[in-house]
This record gives structure tokens, sequence and C-alpha cells, in this order.
């Protein structure tokens, strides 16, 4: 969250909506959704087609909303009593009916401190509600209408799930007015002392559509029936739940839709409270970021307490983020069949998720459809006894998502590329294979970004052991990742035949007999194979002046490994090495130090 030090009143606050509208193709959504969204929301859209108009008081004509509008009153002074109407009309301009879902957010927020030294949050001061139809309140009617079903902030108005048919069809538009008030029994709790900075509050407002019953098939129209809101990673929440119970007892904290779980021991206080509060999200370079602030009090001091989070399904590249801070893979885990994120920890504060979207969820590699481009992600571990190949021309990203995949043909590569074809690896999984990748023919790319991989067989092409092979104007990327070999006298990655590796990171070895030839080529030095590092760390291997297996013409004595055509380490690159407490030598490609 940003801190803004303006000191100002209560609140100087401006509510902007915003009207954005994207589409995701290829998602793996069985009905058609679409959103309209305010404050930085992701925007989740299919085929549908929704708009968002508004009304403030004394106005009789609708404005579309767009990014700059600007529909609450700008320069508010939020404090008791304060409130705020504006009537919103949901139109269904597409051709499939739909239903929707209104909620209002915190976008951004920084608290203070109130007069008797408490941290506060704005947010929890400020209530909404929604009326149907279009009304004109003076302030008191106003609260009235709305106070006895009024919900926090963060929360989705589950009473507004209105159907609206499409535009030639019917009932296609929607009106209802919306009161966000701070309630007249708010006191100094929420008034920050005078040496503290003013908290500051950011809101959105969000409509979520999706597809409903409607449009028939073969049988009826109740097909829809089975469609489930796909807001998914783009939920906003705020909830929190006190549990009581005996000292020492093992509780289970839900809310109400099943999204936030907390497991805990409690202390000797007899009661736990969970507390969560979530940012809408917003995308930074071409990832989606989430953010949740995590608060559980009253467990038995320094214990563990267990948290399921509900992040959205079928999500690719998931990273969590504690304060700032990449967390281990070891600390958390995602299962993208069901959408949670679990972790365990002793503290509570920011916590952030950054991911990508994904088309199918594999439980098994005849799962994924090979001729076609699409991002996989892996469900749970996977036993396969076939190549995993994909070709010709199709690009496909596959997350490991920290999962194990056994390879029982230790006879054949794991991994295959041709043709023109790319195959993106990223995840902290485990591969055990016997032999691990093949690009081939076509320009074909494997890129490698994470992922740890064991190899116990080789291949052998102009007398060189290999476990991974690029050839025929191929080319194997390792941007990261932790590669190990469990046969003597074995290369890890053979360029040949105008092959390429390219090595920018990773770790490097071969544990059966420690041999020096890490990487290798074939044909001459005059060919157009080329294994160029910028990166990576190789046990007991020295690129600078280690050899490789090698079959062709060697270089002639003191030729500079870095000097011929056959390149191993282009300029502005060195070495260094740092000696093992096991005396293993780990030797590391890295930039020259700048002078």
């Amino acid at each position: 969250m940003k801190k803004n030090t303006t000191k100002r009143a209560l609140l100087l606050s401006t509510l902007s909506l915003l009207l954005c509208v994207s589409m995701l193709v290829g998602t793996t959504f069985a009905w058609f959704t679409d959103s309209v969204t305010s404050a930085n929301n992701i925007i989740q859209t299919g085929n549908l087609d929704v708009e968002l108009y508004y009304q403030t008081e004394g106005q009789t004509d609708w404005t579309k909303v767009t990014e700059s509008t600007n529909v609450f009153m700008e320069d508010a002074r939020w404090e008791p009593g304060h409130t705020e109407v504006i009537k919103l009309k949901i139109v269904n301009e597409g051709s499939l009916a739909l239903k929707y879902q209104l909620g209002v957010s915190v976008a951004e927020e920084t608290g203070s401190v109130n007069a008797y030294g408490d941290d506060f949050m704005l947010s929890d001061h400020i209530k909404y509600g929604i009326i149907d139809g279009e009304h004109s309140y003076n302030r008191e009617d106003a609260i009235a209408a709305v106070e006895e079903d009024a919900i926090s902030l963060n929360t989705v108005y589950n009473g507004q799930a209105t159907k609206l048919l499409p535009k030639a069809e019917g009932d296609y538009e929607d009106i209802v007015t919306m009161v966000v008030y701070m309630p007249t029994t708010v006191g100094n709790e929420a008034n920050h002392a005078p040496d503290a900075a003013a908290p500051t509050i950011h809101l959105g407002i969000a409509v979520i559509a999706m597809q409903a019953s409607f449009e028939q098939d073969s049988f009826d129209e109740l097909y829809d029936d089975l469609a489930v809101y796909e807001d998914g990673a783009y939920r906003v929440m705020s909830d929190s739940i006190t549990k009581q119970a005996a000292a020492d007892t093992k509780v289970v904290i839900e809310n109400d839709n099943g999204t936030f779980v907390v497991t805990a021991w409690v202390g000797n206080g007899g009661e736990v409270k969970a507390t969560i509060v979530s940012a809408p999200g917003k995308i930074e370079d071409n990832k989606a970021v989430l953010s949740y602030d995590i608060d559980v009090t009253g467990q038995v001091a320094g214990s563990e307490v267990a948290v399921e989070l509900y992040i959205g399904k079928t999500l690719m590249d998931v990273q969590l983020y504690h304060e700032g801070v990449a967390m281990s893979p070891a600390d958390y885990s995602y299962d993208p069949v069901s959408g949670f994120v679990t972790l365990k920890t002793t503290s509570f504060s920011v916590y952030e998720v950054t991911f990508t979207l994904s088309d199918h969820v594999i439980t098994g590699f005849d799962t994924i459809v090979k001729g076609e481009d699409a991002n996989h992600v892996l469900g749970g571990d996977i036993v396969t006894d076939n190549i995993v190949h994909f070709g010709p021309g199709t690009t496909v990203r596959l997350d490991l998502n920290g999962k194990n995949v056994i390879a029982e043909n230790k006879g054949q590569y794991s991994f295959g590329a041709q043709n023109g074809a790319v195959l993106h690896m990223t995840g902290n999984g485990t591969v055990n294979a016997g032999k691990g990748f093949m690009a081939n023919k076509g320009n074909a790319q494997i890129i490698i970004d994470g992922g740890t991989y064991t190899f116990t067989n080789t291949g052998t092409l102009n007398g060189i052991k290999h476990h991974s092979l690029a050839q025929n104007n191929s080319v194997i990327v390792i941007n990261g990742g932790t590669f190990i070999s469990n046969v003597n006298d074995a290369c890890l990655f053979f360029a040949t035949s105008n092959g390429r590796v390219e090595i920018n990171g990773g770790f490097f070895e071969n544990t059966a007999d420690k041999t020096p030839d890490l990487l290798s080529m074939g044909t001459n030095k005059s060919n157009t194979n080329r294994i160029v590092l910028k990166g990576g760390t190789f046990v007991n291997w020295d690129p600078l002046t280690d050899r490789m297996c090698y079959t062709g013409e060697w270089p002639a004595e003191g030729e500079a490994a870095f000097g011929g055509p056959w390149m191993l380490i282009p300029g502005g690159y060195t070495v260094i090495s740092e000696t093992q407490s096991n005396g293993d030598t780990w030797y590391s490609v890295v930039p020259v130090p700048a002078n």
C-alpha cells in the first residue's frame, strides 16, 4: 500500500470508477463471463457485453462509466454520518442472458493512529447497501434504507444476482441505488490523533457478470444452471471471524463462503480471531497481483498457524510474497484444481500472490492437446511412459507447480519440441527421467526457467553420452533450475548439427563420477554449434579451463575458451569459484565487474 503523508482531515478521498473490457482468449471457463470493474480490479471477460452507467442526486441523464469518471464527490471528508448516494444502471448490451453481482472494494488504503493510541483503518468503519430501483433520499432516509442489511467493504453484495435478458429479448437493464456511508455511531476510534497522518482510502465498485439460463441446447434451457461466478482470482473479501474454545485446543476458523480457512491452537485467552482484507487485483508486467492483509490473534504464542486461501483455479506461475519477500516453494503450495494456496506461518501481515492464467490443468500428459498453442499447469504428480512431445509450430508453456514427474521409460527423452515448436518449462517441480530434452529441426526451442531434473540414462551420438540434445538448427535455453546427471562419463547437454545451448542460470552437477565434462558439442569447431554461457553454477567444472565432451577438432593449444568460433563464454563474462565444505568447487559464470 502506498503511503500518503499529506495531513488532511479524517479523509480526503476520491472514488473513481474504471470501466475496462479485456479479452482473455483460450481460458478454461465453461460459461461465458464478463465483468465491469473499478479501481484497478483485474478484468474477467468472455463473450458477454455488459455496460455500467451512473447518475448522482439532482441529475436526470445517465452517464456511461469510463476510465476518467468520478462517480462520488471529490475531496469528500469521510466522517460519522457522511453519506454518498449513487444510482447505477447495469445494461446487457450483448446477445446472451446474464446474471450479475455488485460489490464495493478497497483499492488502496493507509491506516492511522487514533487519539487512544490504537491503529485503525477507515475501511473498518464504512458500510454500504444496495436497494433495487431508482430512489432519492435525504441523508437520514438513505442510511435507514440500507442500515439493516448493510455490509462491509470488500464484500460482494450477494443479494444482488439479477438476471438480464439479451437486449432483443426483454428486460435487458437494471437500476439500483447504492448508499455508502459512515455510521453516526462511529466515534474517535476512527479519528486520527493530532500528531498522526490522516488515513486515506480509495474505493472501487465492481460488476461481476456471467451467462444465465436462457439460451437452449438440444434438451432445454437449463444447462447454464450449473454455472457459478468465475470471480476466482479476482475475488475481493473482507472477513473477521472469532472462535472460542478452551486453551490448547485446535480450532478451524472458516468464513461463510469457504474461501478463507485458518487452523490454529487456542491460547490462554480462550479465543482466536482471524481477519483478512484483500485489495482488488492489478496487472504488472503481464502478471496478475493480488494483495491480502492477513492477521490471526489469540493463538498459542509462537505456534504455527495454517492458512488456506482461495485465489482462483487453473493459475500458472503462482508465487507468494510475505512483506514483499518471495517465499520459498517449500513454504507454501498451490492447487490449481481447488484454487487454494496453503501456507503455514507464525507471523502475519500483508501477503501478495502473483500468477498468470492457464488453459488446462494437467493430471496426465495424455490430456495435453499437442497440436495447439496452450498454457498448462500440473494439478498433481504424474507418471508417464511416453515422451511429452510438442510440434510442429506450437507454443506451449508448462508450469510444474511444485509437482513431481516420473518418466518410467528411461530409454527416451522426456520432453521434446521439433519443427518450430516452442516448449517453455516453468515452476519448481521435479522431473526424474532417463533422458531429458530434445529440441530438433526448424528452429525448435525448449526454454527452462526452473525445476529440478535428475537424469539416469543417456543417448549416444557420435560417441558422446548425453542427457539432452539440441540439433538441426534448434536451441535449448536454460534460465534457471537444477540439472543432475547420475551417469558416469555423461554430459548434461549436447549441441550438434547447428544446434545451440544457451545457459543464463541454473545449477549443474554430475553426481556419479564428478566428471568435469558437463557440456558437449559435436562435429568440429568450424561448425555453427554453440554452447554459450552467460550464467550458471557448475560443480567441479571450470568453463574457462576444463574440456567439454567433444567429437571433432579441438582448438589448438592455448586457444582461449571464449575466443574461438565455438564460443563458450562471450566477452563481458568471467568465472568465479567457491570451495564448499565437502571439498567440491563451484564455478559460477558472472558478468565481469564494472571498473
